[in-house]
Parts: C-alpha cells; structure tokens; sequence
C-alpha cells in the first residue's frame, strides 16, 4: 500500500530539498531559488493600499517592504533553519 502525503501541494510544486540544504549553507543560487519560489507570497505580504494625489485608493506592492520581507527570510534560513 503507498502511503499517503499529508500536503495537498504537488510534490511537482514543492521545493527541492537539496535547494534548501544548498541555501541553508549559503549558496547564492539557491538562495536565489529559495525567494524565486515564494516571490508570489512575499508580493501579497508586501501589497498595501496607496492614495494618489486626488485621495483614490490603489493597491500596489511596497518596494521597501518586500525588501525586508525578502531579507527576514534569507536571515531566517540562515540562522534558524534546522536541517
């Protein structure tokens, strides 16, 4: 009998784990992988509301914010990860 995953993400979907060893250990190109494959998360943390000179709202990503929410991440993998 196969046994069964518990994710419901494609294991297509998932992150190498030698690209995580890799980043982990500092290689840039995986690193580089590493923040490729959350971009899409990352810019819907970093998206918020702008108001433009007439007081319209807009919604856009932060520069600023996706910035440091891509070096939290390299810090925490570098530092925290556990493998």
């Amino acid at each position: 009998m196969r046994k069964q995953s518990r994710s419901r993400i494609p294991e297509s979907q998932l992150l190498p784990f030698e690209t995580i060893v890799a980043a982990k250990a500092g290689d840039p190109d995986a690193l580089s992988a590493v923040l490729k494959h959350f971009r899409g998360y990352i810019n819907l943390k970093a998206t918020r509301d702008f108001y433009d000179e007439n007081g319209l709202i807009y919604s856009g990503i932060d520069p600023e914010l996706k910035q440091r929410l891509e070096i939290k991440m390299i810090t925490r993998i570098m530092q925290r990860f556990a493998i």
